[in-house]
């Protein structure tokens, strides 16, 4: 298939120009496959590139690809719980008390230094943006409209597993 080289350059390429003209090309190709030739990117680590690929998805309204796009919105969920977990801890350990496992709480002595992750609100701003994305292509291509957590989408998924091989 023509279009399969395509896809990663269609996504990864440095110039932005060169992505669009990929993508531009896959369109005309028209593969039937084309967006199942995404679905391997929604695994990437970068959530741009992830976002870029849950995109072209949606533009080739292909049902098969669903199961995939409601995993990436259940890891997309996942993700995010780590990063609050993460920023809880950060907040505990910046006031200087840390709650064990087993419950306890101890107030660290003013010597240690913790430096909170600057990234983690930007990184966490850009989860919810994937998260609206995967939302929105599940809904250009099933036409259901059932937001943002995967409990409707797997319900969906159930009643409609026949339709979708």
């Amino acid at each position: 298939a023509a279009a399969r080289p395509l896809v990663r350059r269609s996504l990864w390429d440095e110039e932005e120009t060169l992505r669009a003209e990929a993508f531009r090309a896959i369109r005309a190709i028209a593969h039937p496959d084309t967006a199942i030739f995404f679905l391997p990117f929604l695994a990437e680590e970068s959530i741009s590139a992830r976002i870029r690929a849950v995109d072209a998805i949606a533009t080739f309204k292909d049902l098969r690809a669903v199961p995939s796009l409601l995993a990436a919105l259940e890891n997309n969920h996942e993700l995010a719980k780590s990063y609050d977990a993460y920023g809880r801890e950060m907040t505990a350990a910046t006031v200087r008390t840390v709650v064990l496992a087993d419950g306890r709480t101890i107030t660290l002595p003013r010597v240690v230094r913790v430096k909170a992750d600057p990234l983690d609100k930007d990184s966490r701003a850009r989860l919810l943006s994937e998260r609206a994305s995967i939302a929105s292509a599940l809904a250009v291509i099933t036409g259901e409209s059932l937001g943002e957590d995967p409990a409707p989408w797997q319900a969906w998924i159930q009643k409609k597993r026949s339709a979708i091989k």
